[in-house]
């Protein structure tokens, strides 16, 4: 058992009581048929409990700079998810889609992400 696991549960219960339910989407290319020049994809969900907020002042230091931009400031919680967020994934919660623009997994011990912080648009 890892020394991050209490932090694991506590970042999923905090979370579930002030988020929603969110969906992941990630298209994956699996195939390329030279004959027809086409690409057959597939799609990959996973549902997350997420915390959708406006950006914190912070964010200028993480992403740089955020004017003119519609972005949201998202956790995700981690602890039984197989996926792990990054930039190009469609995060739709309560309808309204997400693309994810910047994303940073908390694993501080490597035995299992923490949370997912990220910013989309």
């Amino acid at each position: 058992m890892g020394k991050f696991l209490n932090a694991q549960s506590t970042a999923l219960l905090l979370i579930q009581k002030n988020g929603s339910k969110g969906t992941l989407a990630r298209r994956v290319a699996s195939a390329f048929d030279p004959v027809t020049q086409a690409e057959t994809a597939t799609t990959t969900t996973e549902e997350f409990d997420v915390v959708v907020l406006p950006p914190s002042q912070q964010a200028r230091f993480k992403v740089g700079s955020l004017e003119n931009r519609t972005a949201v400031e998202l956790y995700l919680a981690q602890k039984g998810r197989t996926m792990t967020p990054q930039p190009g994934d469609v995060l739709t919660v309560g309808g309204k889609a997400y693309t994810l623009f910047w994303a940073q997994t908390y694993d501080p011990a490597l035995d299992g992400p923490i949370f997912t912080l990220a910013y989309a648009e």
